[in-house]
């Protein structure tokens, strides 16, 4: 098994190097000489990080003759360079074609994306990049809730640190469950991790023009703890039901209903890591009589436990305190 990987200058480092890691260590407990993990760049040249550490590459992509796995790490700035790498994506789809599996991670699915390949397909990419997918690739129907997206010989992975997830999700799937496991085990790695929605902030959007949409998402962050009444937002809105829930969303991208669960969600996540408010309390001061029923939209966006939530975030002063 030959596994490259390419990186880009002004990308993180972090990426990178636990991919080669992951793999340098699968392949050495496999105990086979003949599977590889070479990094390389565009032109050979080392590669410049973010945080100014320079990574020697052992090649330039022109000087692959067989990649099993070709991996295509984040780029730096989406907005000014993908122009600058017109040739690899020609290069990728070839390599496709020819029976090479390709995996993109956090915004290297920009590259993977312009190929075409993913036309008509599910992916995914780092969730601040989101919007800017959705508007230059809008025959591709992004999914950032996804930390992985696999379409048989196409994979992306979310976000920078998904890479390790990927890396997991590669060897787990070529090489065996039990090896692994095992790797996870020896780097202590989370295993198998499903969803984005733990660690992403919703982005609750308002860099939009419209004033009454503008003004009904201010009524319902003031009005949070209230039970939901579509009524009342059609009133503040001053709409008809059918197109304040069209204006609603083209602006914001989710439903009313939608928005107003993931907005109560955040507020419960502060309250979780900065306090020692039971979830009983914080469901009620979120509207919800039921804690249960808060419980259940809150493991949806949140993808997982309350407690599990407060266990993993909790800041140190608030621990100081039980």
């Amino acid at each position: 098994m030959n596994v490259y990987i390419i990186g880009f200058d002004q990308a993180y480092a972090s990426p990178v190097l636990c991919l080669m890691d992951i793999f340098q260590q699968a392949f050495r407990q496999d105990g086979s000489e003949e599977m590889t993990i070479r990094l390389v760049s565009m032109d050979g040249k080392p590669i410049l990080c973010q945080n100014n550490v320079q990574l020697n590459v052992h090649g330039a992509v022109d000087d692959i003759e067989h990649a099993d796995i070709f991996i295509v790490t984040s780029v730096g700035d989406v907005g000014t360079d993908l122009p600058k790498y017109r040739f690899l994506v020609d290069w990728l789809r070839n390599q496709h074609n020819e029976g090479t599996a390709i995996a993109s991670i956090c915004t290297g699915a920009f590259l993977l994306a312009e190929t075409g390949l993913l036309d008509g397909k599910e992916a995914t990419t780092h969730w601040t990049a989101s919007d800017l997918f959705k508007e230059r690739y809008p025959r591709i129907q992004l999914n950032p809730e996804k930390l992985i997206i696999n379409h048989g010989d196409l994979y992306c992975a979310d976000g920078k640190s998904a890479g390790i997830d990927l890396a997991y999700y590669l060897v787990e799937k070529y090489l065996g469950h039990m090896l692994a496991v095992s790797i996870a085990k020896f780097f202590v790695h989370d295993f198998r991790r499903v969803s984005r929605n733990t660690y992403a902030y919703y982005d609750a959007k308002t860099d939009h023009n419209d004033l009454e949409i503008l003004r009904t998402q201010q009524w319902i962050k003031d009005h949070l703890a209230e039970t939901f009444n579509i009524n009342g937002l059609l009133e503040v809105a001053c709409m008809s039901l059918r197109t304040f829930e069209r204006r609603f969303k083209k602006a914001t991208g989710d439903t009313p209903l939608v928005y107003l669960q993931r907005m109560r969600v955040e507020v419960a996540k502060h309250l979780l890591e900065t306090t020692n408010y039971t979830f009983d309390e914080i469901s009620y001061q979120m509207g919800y009589m039921n804690s249960g029923s808060f419980r259940k939209v809150f493991g949806k966006w949140a993808a997982l436990l309350p407690s599990e939530y407060r266990d993993r975030f909790r800041s140190q002063k608030t621990m100081s305190l039980i």
